[in-house]
């Protein structure tokens, strides 16, 4: 059986010292979607375009197609049932323009993404935050409210 991460470590091997931490969060995020919960990503720039890439990723078939259980093909017809996969219920937390605009507008812009956590998260789910700088406002605001949600 091959060892995907043994396999890019060995391609990248600047990330061995983060071996750990990457065992951590790819356990953190197979409980998150074996118990049925969602996972919610959010960064900004680069980061909002690397959040949407995974989560596209994430909602279809990555490297293999996921194809549905017998049970579900059988409920859908037939273009659908023999095209639809298996997706992982992820978030992109980038889109959202009315809310968005309207937030900061009449709060504060950089609340965004915690008021969206707090409005579509829930206990046990998992937040992605990307901030290149581990700086990002916004990014640790949604950190903060995730927290506060028990995600």
């Amino acid at each position: 059986m091959s060892d995907p991460l043994a396999e890019l470590i060995q391609r990248h091997q600047a990330l061995s010292v983060c071996r750990d931490d990457i065992q951590n969060a790819f356990a953190a995020l197979r409980s998150c979607f074996e118990a049925g919960n969602k996972l919610l990503i959010c960064g900004n720039g680069g980061s909002a375009a690397d959040a949407e890439h995974m989560a596209g990723e994430l909602l279809k078939g990555f490297e293999s197609v996921r194809p549905l259980p017998e049970q579900d093909r059988a409920s859908l017809p037939g273009e659908l049932a023999e095209n639809l996969q298996q997706g992982l219920p992820v978030i992109p937390l980038t889109g959202f323009t009315s809310l968005r605009t309207a937030f900061a507008n009449d709060v504060l812009p950089h609340l965004v993404e915690a008021q969206l956590v707090w409005a579509l998260g829930r206990d046990s789910d998992a937040l992605l935050g990307i901030s290149t700088s581990g700086e990002s406002q916004n990014v640790l605001a949604a950190v903060g409210a995730a927290r506060a949600r028990g995600m």
